[in-house]
């Protein structure tokens, strides 16, 4: 079990840098909409986190064990 969740962990890290080395081009396709990634690959989006949660549960994926991300629209910047 811990060893499914160490390799987990790696792939969501390997998942973030790829987004953020693709932001750009990312972003060009999917700004102002939040983003599922699995394995490198967007695996679904939506306008609202609500409305993504519930397609990553229609496609019988748990949401915790995925990198979900906000792209940005074009000129904005979020300060965290």
């Amino acid at each position: 079990m811990v060893q499914a969740q160490l390799v987990k962990l790696e792939q969501m890290t390997n998942d973030n840098a790829w987004f953020y080395n693709n932001f750009k081009k990312v972003q060009s396709k999917f700004e102002g909409q939040f983003i599922a990634i699995e394995s490198k690959k967007i695996i679904s989006s939506a306008k609202s986190v609500d409305e993504l949660i519930l397609k990553i549960k229609k496609m019988n994926k748990d949401p915790a064990m995925l990198l979900i991300e906000f792209v940005t629209p074009k000129g904005e910047t979020i300060i965290i």
